[in-house]
């Protein structure tokens, strides 16, 4: 009796230690994958960024370009009314 239990044991035992190494196995891979995904989410969003800060440096020059050119049409247009 003793023997046959031990038995169970050993093979009940095999099959968890079996399942567990599968369920980490699984994990490892799953975890590859997630930071994969995320390595390329954070290099497609770094260009984004980059993109970003592109289009907000042109938009900062152009309002002052803009404000530059509305005072240089004011002068035009008051030293007109002048002459």
């Amino acid at each position: 009796m003793q023997e046959e239990l031990e038995q169970m044991y050993s093979k009940i035992d095999a099959r968890f230690c079996s399942a567990v190494k599968n369920l980490q196995d699984e994990h490892a891979i799953s975890r590859r994958e997630v930071e994969t995904v995320l390595g390329r989410f954070t290099v497609n969003n770094s260009s984004y960024e980059q993109k970003v800060t592109e289009l907000e440096s042109s938009m900062r020059n152009l309002e002052e370009n803009l404000s530059q050119d509305l005072a240089k049409l004011r002068e035009d247009q008051q030293a007109r009314r002048l002459h």
